[in-house]
């Protein structure tokens, strides 16, 4: 699993330098991007691309609403949100995954 928190629409950089130097060939590979605003498709599609080019089997990628300290984002997840969020994605993990999907 790949979770990094989205800093202005954008993975965190140790989440870019984990990218660019692991060798994920015959990973699979779950990611996970936390943000204020909840959904930040630019950023997991970037993990997603990175995690492919290093030879890594993208099996999910899941965005989460987390706390928003900034007040621009609307409202902050509440705990219940989190929770289900967190029992989502372990869910996830304990699914079969075939080399086909």
């Amino acid at each position: 699993m790949i979770l990094t928190p989205a800093w202005v629409g954008n993975p965190a950089p140790a989440a870019n330098t984990f990218l660019r130097t692991v060798n994920l060939t015959g990973k699979k590979v779950l990611i996970v991007a936390l943000g204020e605003s909840g959904e930040n498709l630019a950023t997991s599609s970037h993990l997603e691309q990175m995690a492919r080019a290093r030879g890594g089997q993208v099996i999910g990628v899941h965005h989460i609403h987390g706390l928003n300290s900034s007040g621009k984002a609307g409202p902050s997840a509440t705990v219940e949100e989190l929770e289900k969020a967190g029992q989502r994605l372990a869910d996830v993990l304990q699914e079969p995954h075939n080399q086909e999907d």
